[in-house]
Formats: structure tokens, C-alpha cells, sequence
């Protein structure tokens, strides 16, 4: 068993949720564009949304980051109860085992 954190480093912005949060607007809007030629109150909505879901999406990253500080010191203090294991030797991308677990599944799983 291993716990371990990846990291996005592209930025992510999932606007299809906002969209279909607005979908009666959304499809009225485009309907304005495609009949009247309105483009700018589309494009004032579509920026909106962008900026709704980038601020969604920093929220959600700073809750993470805490998170996972938060649970770093946990794990920290697993290892120093000898619960865990850190099996790397890294200071970055560690992997941890809790070795008494593994025990137990792997009894009778040695080669003879």
C-alpha cells in the first residue's frame, strides 16, 4: 500500500459545469447570437463563466494544498510511530508503506 500526491502542473478549467449549471441562459444566448447576431452578451456570459470557474478553481487548489500539508504531518507522524514506512529515500514524491498490512497479505506469498 502506498499513498502518494500528483500535481497537475497544466491549468484546468472545467467550464462544461457552468454551462450546464446555466443552460436555459446558455442556450438562449446562443439562440441571440445565431437570430440577432448578438455576440456581445454571449461572450459577456461566456467570460463570466471563465471567471466563475477559475475562481472555483483556485479555491479548490488552496483547500487542496492545505489537505494535503495538513495530511503530510499525519503521515510524518504514522512513520514516527512505526506504522509506516517511507520506502523512496526521496524528499519529494515519497512512497509509504504500512508495512504490517502488507505482512499479513503476503504470508504464504514467498517464492520456496
Amino acid at each position: 500500500m502506498f499513498l502518494y500526491a500528483y500535481i497537475r502542473r497544466e491549468p484546468l478549467l472545467y467550464l462544461s459545469l457552468y454551462l450546464k449549471q446555466h443552460r436555459t441562459t446558455y442556450y438562449r444566448l446562443l439562440d441571440a447570437v445565431r437570430y440577432d447576431g448578438n455576440w456581445e452578451a454571449w461572450l459577456d456570459f461566456f467570460l463570466e463563466g471563465v471567471q466563475v470557474t477559475a475562481a472555483g478553481a483556485v479555491d479548490t487548489a488552496d483547500r487542496l494544498v492545505t489537505l494535503f500539508r495538513e495530511d503530510a504531518q499525519q503521515i510524518h507522524a504514522l512513520e514516527q510511530m512505526g506504522i509506516v514506512d517511507e520506502v523512496t529515500g526521496r524528499q519529494r514524491d515519497r512512497v509509504y508503506v504500512y508495512r504490517r498490512y502488507l505482512d499479513i497479505l503476503n504470508e504464504g506469498a514467498q517464492p520456496l
